[in-house]
């Protein structure tokens, strides 16, 4: 990953080979719902997926935000696998995004899911600890998103409890059974 994003200057090789596979799933898609394979559940969170590491974080968040309502335990598992995305970037402003220091436009839904995803992609980030700051935050924003008003609001309470519990053990918000015992703390 780091030969392929040091190849050209600003990592344009990293971002053409993301673009290009976001084309891909955008092209072959007949079924959203289907899944592309062993990582992803839906072809719709894979292509998402390539999309957030190709410079589409405004792409990502919209489709997030429109389809959130009426579906919040698919919606927050599809975060989860759209979250897993590399930050390749050199300077990393995903805390600062996360915690509301950037200044968004648009509705209250649209930049609290943009506050939320840049907070699970960090937690996903498995290179360094997220901690309580994060754990903090998911649930803030989590909380935040139950008492919105679309239908299956209210789901999402216990998802704030339990991914935040999971960040602040440094534990991946998206389980697997080989990480069971990363960054437990005792």
């Amino acid at each position: 990953m780091h030969r392929l994003y040091g190849l050209e200057p600003d990592g344009a090789a990293w971002y053409a080979d993301h673009h290009v596979l976001h084309n891909h799933y955008t092209g072959r898609v007949v079924d959203e719902t289907a899944s592309s394979g062993a990582a992803f559940h839906s072809v719709v969170a894979h292509r998402m997926n390539h999309r957030l590491v190709s410079g589409g974080v405004d792409d990502v968040v919209r489709h997030l935000a429109a389809t959130l309502p009426g579906r919040p335990r698919e919606w927050c598992a599809e975060l989860l696998e759209i979250a897993q995305a590399p930050y390749p970037a050199r300077v990393d402003t995903r805390l600062d995004r996360a915690q509301g220091l950037v200044e968004l436009d648009g509705p209250a839904l649209r930049r609290t899911v943009d506050q939320l995803l840049h907070a699970v992609w960090l937690c996903e980030e498995r290179t360094r600890p997220t901690g309580r700051e994060t754990a903090r935050t998911l649930a803030k924003l989590l909380d935040l998103l139950s008492i919105m008003e679309f239908e299956g609001a209210g789901q999402l309470g216990r998802t704030a409890t339990e991914w935040s519990g999971l960040a602040e053990n440094d534990q991946p918000l998206l389980r697997c059974t080989c990480t069971d015992q990363l960054g437990r703390r005792r």
